[in-house]
């Protein structure tokens, strides 16, 4: 379907076949996606979403997504660029999951998390004062990525819920500032930091896993430290 074209007010549902979409709009309170073996995805161009779009196995392939807007629920990101000084929220109850080993851009962009993110592959890239905040649940099984700052300094990444990794026998490296509020448990793997640290709510590593640091570790006031697992660190201070 050609650039800038589609315009989506209503509802597009795709049960049989694919719809690939090259660009185009999605309106506040418009409704896309598939059931059963139908397929709808954004294969290319840019596509502009506003206000709360509604979401059923709609896939972010290639192309880039603009403008603020609120994901309401499942959404798959395989290869879409989020490049822009925006903001896109996963609503409550909602599911993104992020897949492929593709480069998962967001340069400068905002990624606030109410429902679950399930991470299964890919880095994620951001930068030039982009961030994530994650509010809800994230859950990461991925082998061997990272989130880093890949477009300049200023990302951030801020854990208010939950955040899990469970893989065993892999590494998650977080390149950027990650500030916890919420609940970090590592269930499986190594989980590493190369910037900053700061936590004030609850680190929970199993037997067998390992938190690992480049700089100091602080944990500060209120903040909790449980299990078995391994840390290693320059310096640790409570």
């Amino acid at each position: 379907m050609g650039s800038g074209i589609f315009v989506n007010q209503g509802t597009v549902s795709v049960t049989g076949g694919q719809l690939d979409l090259v660009g185009g709009t999605l309106s506040n309170g418009s409704t896309i996606g598939s059931s059963g073996p139908g397929l709808v995805q954004l294969a290319s161009g840019t596509l502009t979403a506003s206000g709360t779009v509604n979401v059923q196995n709609f896939v972010l392939a290639g192309g880039t997504v603009t403008g603020n807007q609120t994901f309401a629920g499942s959404l798959t990101w395989t290869g879409a660029d989020f490049n822009s000084a925006n903001t896109t929220t996963i609503n409550s109850g909602s599911v993104l999951t992020i897949a492929s080993a593709a480069d998962h851009n967001f340069q400068s962009h905002t990624l606030i998390n109410q429902g679950t993110v399930n991470w299964t592959a890919g880095n994620l890239r951001d930068g030039s004062s982009g961030s994530i905040n994650n509010q809800g649940t994230w859950n990461d099984t991925s082998s061997g990525y990272q989130v880093n700052s890949a477009y300049g300094g200023g990302t951030t990444f801020v854990n208010s819920g939950t955040y899990t990794k469970s893989t065993v026998g892999s590494t998650t490296t977080m390149t950027v500032p990650l500030t916890n509020t919420g609940t970090i448990n590592v269930t499986g793997g190594t989980f590493a930091l190369t910037n900053s640290f700061t936590n004030t709510g609850m680190l929970s590593l199993s037997t067998g896993t390992s938190l690992t640091s480049t700089s100091a570790l602080t944990f500060g006031a209120g903040s909790l430290w449980r299990g078995d697992g391994a840390v290693t660190a320059s310096a640790l201070a409570n």
